[in-house]
């Protein structure tokens, strides 16, 4: 089973342990695509997963020169990933892997501030839509989802 911790276009966030509950009782892996969260904000195989992915090209390098991505997972599933990483050739050369490093060092100053814009532009849109003047919003307090959020993000 595939999903992404916060999904766009519309924001929806996954209830992973739900999900990885019900991909267990089908004998099913669960993959997470957390990119949008980043590690900083979710760490999704402690909320069930058994693989996750990071685009390490977005938030967490943070300078755009670097196309890189991350796979992480259970030792019990990691088994078939060697094989495919070396029949696929799908190793990182060491200058790319140097950049996305660097971007590392700071993804956290980073986040934090995304998420204070986000909070932001939410409380913005939040007073917009109780003076009529926009439609549905995600957010803290607004609805099921929201809740959601807070339990996943941390």
């Amino acid at each position: 089973m595939l999903a992404e911790t916060i999904a766009n276009p519309l924001l929806e966030v996954a209830d992973i342990a739900v999900l990885a509950e019900i991909a267990h009782q089908k004998k099913a892996l669960l993959l997470i695509d957390n990119t949008f969260a980043s590690p900083i904000l979710c760490r999704p195989m402690e909320l069930g997963a058994d693989l996750v992915m990071e685009s390490l090209t977005k938030t967490l390098n943070g300078h755009s020169d670097v196309t890189l991505g991350f796979l992480g997972g259970r030792a019990d599933v990691w088994q078939r990933v060697p094989a495919v990483i070396s029949t696929w050739g799908l190793a990182s050369g060491p200058f790319e892997c140097w950049l996305a490093e660097r971007g590392l060092m700071t993804a956290h100053l980073r986040i934090e501030r995304a998420c204070q814009n986000a909070l932001a532009a939410a409380e913005f849109l939040a007073n917009a839509i109780r003076k009529g003047r926009t439609g549905i919003l995600p957010g803290p307090g607004r609805s099921p989802p929201a809740c959601l959020g807070l339990q996943t993000i941390w």
